[in-house]
């Protein structure tokens, strides 16, 4: 089994507000494969070098951070990785699922 490129829950994450303790519906995550983070990072970057933003634009740190974030599969940069089980391992079977949860 192979995880594409999209949204991914864990588990029960995100299972209350942060602010107010408010109980909340599970938010998936988003995965991107390495080999997709390659192709949205490239593109990232030529686009910056054709548009450049000012270090005073509230968007630009965010904008860096993400084309940091896609650089990082990179196997000749040195970055922490978080290693999982091989992916049979790691998924609900459908049986197990609770009834309108997908």
């Amino acid at each position: 089994m192979r995880i594409e490129t999209g949204p991914v829950q864990f588990g029960q994450d995100w299972p209350c507000c942060a602010y107010c303790g408010k109980r909340l519906p599970p938010r998936p995550g988003l995965f991107m494969r390495g080999d997709d983070c390659f192709g949205y990072g490239a593109a990232l970057h030529e686009y910056l070098k054709r548009h450049p933003v000012s270090e005073q634009d509230l968007a630009a740190a965010p904008v860096r951070g993400l084309l940091e974030m896609l650089k990082s599969p990179d196997i000749r940069r040195r970055v922490k990785v978080l290693k999982l089980k091989d992916i049979e391992k790691c998924i609900v079977p459908k049986s197990k699922e609770k009834p309108g949860v997908d």
